[in-house]
């Protein structure tokens, strides 16, 4: 019969464990684990540019915050979530941009933040829009600030 170990260990641990690896440059196994990081990294949607960053010191960071209110245009929302030509009528637009909030920014990801807004819907065989809370991954570019809200939490590029 054939026994089985089960190893955790806390991701803190396994980052201290490959920074000792590079920083010796003489571990055993250095090249297989650089393999295997490049390898992994280049599976995720961002993983390698951010590596890559790393390497020069640089770190990815977002000037939102979860809770932000923002605003999206309506042609930078996927179509299919909602009845997009009925609400390019609709009072709720501000010069063609739905207003929401940040809900969750994830920056491994292209499309880094989920945008939570409400939306004209129509469920199957109904003839009527109703107002539903519709969430949609969005890339930080698409995001704009009201001016209302700027004074709040002002652009830092604005500021730089």
């Amino acid at each position: 019969m054939n026994k089985q170990i089960e190893i955790t260990m806390a991701l803190s641990t396994v980052e201290k464990r490959v920074s000792d690896a590079l920083t010796n440059g003489n571990t055993p196994h250095s090249k297989l684990i650089a393999k295997v990081i490049v390898e992994n990294l280049d599976t995720t949607e961002m993983g390698l540019s951010q590596l890559l960053l790393s390497f020069m010191g640089i770190e990815e960071t977002c000037a939102w915050a979860i809770g932000d209110e923002c605003l999206v245009h309506l042609d930078k929302l996927s179509s299919w979530r909602m009845e997009k030509e009925e609400m390019r009528s609709w009072d709720k637009l501000h010069k063609g941009h739905v207003k929401g909030k940040i809900i969750e920014i994830d920056l491994r990801k292209k499309r880094a933040i989920t945008f939570e807004f409400d939306g004209l819907y129509k469920s199957t065989g109904n003839q009527e829009s109703e107002v539903k809370k519709l969430e949609e991954r969005v890339s930080v570019d698409v995001i704009k600030r009201d001016a209302d809200l700027a004074l709040a939490r002002p652009n830092i590029s604005t500021l730089i």
